[in-house]
C-alpha cells in the first residue's frame, strides 16, 4: 500500500492546476474551480486557513490502492478534500460556488469501477 505524500514538487503541482476549471472574465493563473464548482487560488495551494485554498486530492485514495501518478490526482478546495476523506468510490463535497463566492452545496459523487 502507498503512503500519504505531502511534498509535491512545483511541476507536479502546476500539473493538477492545470486540471481545474479555468472561467470566462477570471485570469486562469489566479482563479479556477475544482471539480465541485469551488473557487481556488492558485497561490493559496496548501494553505487551509484561506478562503480558496486547496489541495492535491487522490481521486482513488492511497488507502485504498490508488497511485500518485497524474491522472488520480485533481485540484480540490480544501473544505471539499476534507469532507472526501479516503471515501471512494462514493463521497460527498461541500463546497461550491454561485456567481464569484463560494457557497456550502452538499454534492454527491460516485465513481463507476
Amino acid at each position: 500500500m502507498a503512503t500519504q505524500r505531502k511534498d509535491f514538487s512545483e511541476k507536479e503541482i502546476d500539473a493538477v492546476w492545470e486540471k481545474a476549471a479555468k472561467q470566462p472574465n477570471n485570469n486562469p493563473d489566479v482563479f479556477r474551480k475544482d471539480y465541485a464548482g469551488a473557487w481556488i487560488r492558485r497561490e493559496d495551494y496548501g494553505k487551509r486557513n484561506k478562503p480558496y485554498g486547496w489541495e492535491i486530492d487522490h481521486l482513488k485514495p492511497l488507502t485504498k490502492d490508488g497511485t500518485h501518478d497524474l491522472d488520480n490526482l485533481y485540484p480540490v478546495h480544501w473544505r471539499n478534500n476534507e469532507s472526501k476523506g479516503d471515501d471512494y468510490p462514493r463521497w460527498k463535497t461541500v463546497l461550491s460556488s454561485e456567481e464569484n463566492k463560494n457557497v456550502e452545496s452538499e454534492k454527491r459523487w460516485k465513481v463507476d469501477e
